[in-house]
């Protein structure tokens, strides 16, 4: 999911930061899978790509108008930002962390027995 069709999920759920920026990653992705399904795959890619391309062109009233009231919009952009940083963490590849504590158990290993 891009960026854009994230903030129309999270502004037509009307969630709020005061109230959603705290959830636990598996119960904001509920809240995204449950608004697709609400509109519909094809209304949310529709709704994100004329946010995009409102702010490529700098259509500003337009943009305005796709997701009405500074709050609820920015509301929606930081729980839009919030939810692809928590959904690269959750899905990234742990390998490096793995080899890193691998290193570190081996290296453990090798102090007690000298």
């Amino acid at each position: 999911m891009t960026e854009w069709e994230l903030q129309a999920v999270f502004f037509a759920a009307g969630a709020r930061w005061s109230t959603h920026w705290n959830l636990p990653y598996d119960e904001m992705a509920r809240l995204v899978w449950d608004q697709i399904e609400a509109l519909g795959w094809s209304t949310v890619r529709d709704i994100g790509a004329r946010i995009k391309a409102a702010l490529d062109g700098c259509q500003w009233r337009e943009w305005e108008a796709l997701l009405p009231g500074l709050h609820h919009r920015g509301d929606a952009m930081a729980l839009a930002a919030k939810f692809e940083r928590m959904h690269r963490r959750a899905t990234r590849s742990d390998a490096a962390l793995t080899a890193w504590q691998q290193a570190l158990t081996t290296t453990a290993s090798s102090e007690v027995a000298a």
